[in-house]
């Protein structure tokens, strides 16, 4: 029994070392049918990933309108996986090629725009300079891809790091600028109306993440939108209840519901080459600082952070919007029945906007910034809460200098804001020995006075004249000699200081104008004669400046005076 069992078990042996290249002929069927087999799952897994990809994206360009009344699409293309891929998914979605699955496209909303069949996209680089031959290698690297796909390629060079000293801003906001700028100009000359990005998920979460340890509103923490106006560029995000300007270009950003991740996949699937930016690494920039100690630390709390960001972003945005109607309703209310003022600002009732809360207020007095034409990339959250502090206090009169020529001011229960460009803005040249200008309600004279006119009589001309102007110094005389042959008359120039007739000292124009009750509303446009070289000379109601002031051992008189309009 043991012979027969032991020679069973090496029989068996024996019968499968007899079979060997029968079974291993069997081994070799079955691991090419496995292969095969596994082939196939990675296809139809990669099929169903690529097919997904483009679904999750159409989907998110439909939501967003980006592509209604399409008539061209700069692509921003740096060489790098996120901007490669948003030309390879535009391709695809505008059925330039066939889909990546080797079949037709599925039909879509998209489909039907009639500006589909002529589509262009525009491959469009700006070599930012910043390193050297490897910078150089992008843009030969993007040139060779647009020449390939068989699309027009538009480059531009330009030294960012200059920019950035001569301009007092970082690498990044410079880069950003001089980006932008470049897309605008080239979606202009080549008659586009659409400029995409290949901002991502990831780029979302960084710009929230950024913007809230700088400290900004509801409003920043939207993070990046889907869709704004080109000649937004540089500005904190628009509310999405804001009508889209459709003459400008619009930034579209087609790739905001896509992780890096998700990019980086696409890309090898795709079998898709592009380039890696080394400063992308260098810790010495905020956002890769952001990227790569920030983020990290809480995707360990959360491994789908970048996705809840995201989201959170999303969320406000819409609430951002809600808030923004009722702000603007608010606005509405409080402005006044007499509306714009003889200065062209518009006055609004300051019990109207302290009876709101605190923030739908500072939305309001956004809101109200921006009627007047400020330039909202340079407002701050310290810019409303300054005009919120006027609005708030018990003392008429004060008033706030804005970025961009805007003033608001509150006079008793009258918050007014006003522009101080244009025509209060403007500089009018005139004779000395005489001539004439019409500026902010006065009309400015200026006469030469013959040597035989004595001091006192001059000094008795213009004690009549400002009585029947029932104002101080509104007429002055001073010393022909010391003036240029030419005078300008023009505002107040932000910080000027004078030495006046009855002052011992410098004082700031802004402080005399105070001393003599100059109202508030009027300062920013107040006419002010000066020198060409912009020394003060005088200004009506206000004394002359002693170095130009007449005596009675001077020559040749020059009288200039103010008659209200």
């Amino acid at each position: 029994m043991p012979r027969t069992g032991s020679h069973d078990v090496h029989g068996a042996t024996g019968l499968a070392m007899g079979n060997d290249y029968t079974l291993c002929g069997c081994v070799a069927h079955d691991t090419s049918r496995t292969r095969a087999s596994i082939n196939v799952r990675a296809a139809v897994r990669r099929r169903w990933y690529l097919n997904g990809t483009l679904s999750k994206t159409k989907q998110f360009i439909e939501d967003h309108s980006m592509l209604s009344g399409l008539t061209g699409i700069v692509a921003a293309v740096s060489g790098g996986p996120d901007s490669i891929a948003l030309l390879d998914i535009l391709r695809n979605i505008l059925s330039i090629e066939s889909s990546p699955d080797g079949r037709s496209p599925k039909k879509s909303a998209l489909e039907n725009s009639p500006a589909r069949a002529n589509t262009r996209i525009i491959v469009a680089h700006l070599d930012h300079q910043l390193r050297g031959e490897e910078s150089r290698e992008d843009s030969e690297f993007v040139r060779a891809t647009a020449e390939r796909l068989g699309l027009p390629y538009l480059g531009g060079s330009c030294d960012v790091a200059q920019a950035a000293r001569g301009e007092n801003r970082s690498i990044e906001d410079a880069a950003r600028r001089l980006r932008y700028a470049f897309l605008l100009r080239t979606a202009r000359e080549t008659g586009c109306n659409r400029i995409a990005t290949g901002h991502t998920m990831n780029d979302q979460a960084e710009t929230v993440l950024l913007r809230l340890a700088r400290g900004s509103g509801g409003t920043g923490l939207t993070g990046i939108r889907p869709v704004l106006p080109a000649h937004l560029f540089g500005e904190p995000a628009r509310e999405e209840s804001e009508p889209l300007v459709s003459e400008l270009p619009l930034l579209i950003r087609p790739l905001l519901c896509l992780t890096r991740n998700e990019i980086e996949e696409y890309c090898r699937i795709r079998n898709l080459p592009f380039r890696r930016d080394q400063s992308n690494e260098s810790l010495a920039y905020t956002r890769n600082r952001i990227r790569k100690t920030v983020l990290p630390p809480l995707a360990e709390i959360n491994p789908r952070v970048i996705q809840s960001i995201s989201r959170a972003a999303d969320n406000l945005a819409d609430d951002q919007a809600a808030l923004a109607e009722i702000a603007k309703a608010v606005v509405d209310r409080a402005v006044m029945p007499s509306g714009n003022t003889d200065l062209g600002g518009t006055r609004y009732s300051a019990a109207e906007l302290l009876a709101t809360g605190t923030a739908i207020r500072r939305r309001a007095l956004l809101e109200i910034i921006k009627r007047a034409g400020g330039d909202m990339s340079t407002i701050s959250s310290p810019h409303v809460i300054s005009i919120e502090a006027i609005l708030e206090s018990d003392k008429s009169g004060k008033r706030i200098e804005l970025p961009g020529g805007l003033i608001a001011w509150r006079e008793f229960d009258v918050l007014t804001l006003n522009s101080m460009r244009g025509e209060d803005r403007r500089i009018v040249e005139i004779e000395t020995a005489g001539g004439s200008a019409l500026a902010a309600g006065f009309l400015i004279q200026s006469s030469c006075e013959p040597q035989s006119q004595t001091f006192d009589v001059l000094m008795n001309r213009i004690g009549e004249h400002n009585k029947r102007q029932g104002s101080d110094w509104m007429c002055c005389f001073l010393d022909g000699n010391a003036l240029p042959e030419r005078l300008i008359v023009r505002p107040r120039i932000r910080g000027e200081r004078a030495l006046v007739v009855g002052q011992r000292s410098i004082k700031k124009l802004k402080n005399i104008m105070i001393d003599h009750r100059i109202p508030v509303s009027l300062r920013a446009s107040w006419p002010v004669v000066a020198t060409p070289d912009d020394f003060y000379v005088w200004s009506p109601g206000l004394p002359p400046a002693i170095r130009f002031l007449a005596s009675e051992s001077g020559g040749r008189f020059v009288v200039l005076t103010a008659l209200r309009r």
